[in-house]
Order: structure tokens, then C-alpha cells, then sequence
């Protein structure tokens, strides 16, 4: 009878420890593809937010660190990482969240001048695009954005805040060349081949081509163009 109730215990253990890791990695899953879908919509809501920003203009974007943690489910090490690039004045600079992942790889969610893109390993691919150009009375105009300060990488989980001031909108006329500076070229490539071919109507000639520094789109004759650039400074509160 000991020797049954033993066995029997001992089943009952295996049979709860199969049960209980399949549910802590379905639970993981699920929690991480939630954490991935809500960094989609944080980025989306910095986009539109920059997007709506004018001269002198102030505002906040949260961004989930980690997912929400799940009852019974002892949380992984897997803090994510946040930080702000900037090269050079001239450089669009980049917002981007590194998520620290168990069950699926490596995500990383970036906003580059308007667009959000997320990268796998070394290639990127474009989430959301920007509208980066426009026609208006002056003719066509490319609105670029530029980020000035870097901000060093942040590791953690819970929420961060990024606050964001537009220091200057300036405007110049340029003319037949539009150069379009990205640190993810191949990323920018279906979304402005698909502009050069919405303006043929307008600029016969008009053609994109690789540049060293990201693409190129050449008008074409004496043709000109606005170049808007809004230059945001940025920080972060924990």
C-alpha cells in the first residue's frame, strides 16, 4: 500500500511538472507576442506624435520595457534595452528598443525620420511608413526629421519615457536632388520606389538611385523641391 501511494506520488509529480513546464513556456509566448504587439503601437504613437509636432512644440512617448508579468510564471531575465543614436547634425538619428525576447528572437523596433522599421538579425524591414513627402502650394516638399541628442543605452523593464522638444522647423529650396539619409537603406527601398512612382505624373524624368549615405531621388532638369527639416531634442525619464 506505502510502496502504490509512492508510485502513485511520484506520477502525480511528473504528470504536474510536464503540465506545469509546458505552461510556463506557453505563458512566456504569449506574454512576449502581447510585449511585441504593444512596442509596435508605442512606436506607431511616436510616429503620429512627432508627425503632429510644430516649432516649440512639447511631447511624451512610453514605451513597454517588458512584458506584463504572468501569475505562477517566475519572470526571465530578459530586460530590454533603449536607446537614442545620433552620427552628426545632418544624420536623421534613430529611436530604437532592443526587446530582450526568451521565446522568440531578437526584435528591435526603430524609428528612423518618420518611419518605424524593425530589425531581425541584420536585415530591417519597414513596420510603418512615414509621410515624408507631400504637395503643397510651393510645389513638392520633403519633410525630414532629425534627432540631436543621443541618449546611452538604457537596460531595465517596466516602462520608459521618452520627452521630446522641437528645437527649429526650417525650410530651403533645393533643387533636382533629394538625398534621403538612412542607416537601413534596403529598409526605404519598396516605400520610395513607390513615391517616385506616384510623382512621374508630375516629374517626367524623375528616378531613384543608391547613394552612399542611403538613396537618392533625382527630379530631373531644373526642377526643385522644399526641404522641411524639424530638429527635435530628446530625454528620457525612468
Amino acid at each position: 500500500m506505502v510502496v502504490f501511494a509512492v508510485m502513485m506520488t511520484m506520477v502525480i509529480l511528473m504528470l504536474f511538472s510536464v503540465w506545469y513546464v509546458n505552461f510556463t513556456q506557453s505563458s512566456t509566448k504569449k506574454a512576449e507576442l502581447e510585449h511585441i504587439q504593444t512596442v509596435a503601437e508605442d512606436f506607431r504613437r511616436l510616429q503620429s506624435l512627432i508627425l503632429s509636432m510644430r516649432e516649440n512644440g512639447l511631447g511624451t512617448a512610453e514605451f513597454r520595457m517588458s512584458p506584463a508579468p504572468v501569475v505562477g510564471v517566475p519572470s526571465p531575465n530578459r530586460a530590454s534595452m533603449f536607446w537614442v543614436e545620433n552620427e552628426s547634425d545632418s544624420s536623421p538619428g534613430l529611436v530604437c528598443l532592443e526587446m530582450g525576447n526568451v521565446i522568440y528572437s531578437k526584435y528591435t523596433y526603430i524609428y528612423e525620420s518618420g518611419a518605424v522599421l524593425i530589425q531581425q538579425g541584420s536585415s530591417a524591414t519597414m513596420k510603418f511608413e512615414p509621410r515624408a513627402f507631400s504637395l503643397e502650394n510651393s510645389g513638392l516638399v520633403y519633410r525630414e526629421v532629425r534627432l540631436k541628442d543621443p541618449v546611452p543605452k538604457l537596460a531595465g523593464t517596466g516602462r520608459t519615457t521618452l520627452i521630446l522638444f522641437v528645437e527649429n522647423v526650417s525650410e530651403k529650396t533645393e533643387a533636382e536632388n533629394i538625398y534621403i539619409r538612412s542607416s537601413y537603406p534596403s529598409a526605404w527601398e519598396r516605400y520610395l520606389s513607390r513615391v517616385v512612382e506616384n510623382l512621374k505624373p508630375i516629374y517626367e524624368n524623375i528616378r531613384l538611385e543608391k547613394w552612399e549615405r542611403g538613396w537618392r531621388i533625382w527630379l530631373g532638369g531644373d526642377n526643385v523641391y522644399t526641404h522641411r527639416i524639424v530638429e527635435l531634442s530628446v530625454r528620457t525619464v525612468c
